[in-house]
């Protein structure tokens, strides 16, 4: 499992189980740890677009391997989306090196070109 934080704080955890390998991105479910109850009181969610009316957006987090080596990429975005009946997280993490992308997600790429062939 792959570890978010925002200010040294651990908020929680995703196995970064979908991607798209050639954008260097890797997304998935994210499991909340109980410093993100923290988070989310204290921290402002991104300005909430014309049509983003249930969904907050945080931006600036890190993420690191289960090991705890940070891990390069252009960004890291943590998704709060209000539904009707629950609330849903979930996280991207954008713009990882191929190399890097390929060690951390081995085979992806291989999937991803034959779902083009």
């Amino acid at each position: 499992m792959f570890q978010f934080y925002f200010d040294g704080k651990l908020l929680g955890f995703s196995a970064l189980e979908k991607g798209d390998p050639p954008m260097g991105c890797a997304e998935g479910n994210f499991i909340p740890c109980d410093e993100f109850i923290i988070f989310r009181d204290n921290v402002p969610a991104e300005e909430k677009g014309e049509y983003d009316d249930c969904t907050n957006r945080w931006i600036g987090l890190t993420v690191t391997t289960g090991e705890g080596v940070q891990i390069e990429c252009h960004d890291v975005v943590l998704f709060e989306y209000e539904l009707p009946d629950e609330v849903e997280l979930y996280v991207d993490v954008l713009g990882m090196h191929h190399r890097l992308y390929e060690e951390l997600f081995p085979g992806r790429y291989a999937a991803y070109a034959a779902s083009l062939s």
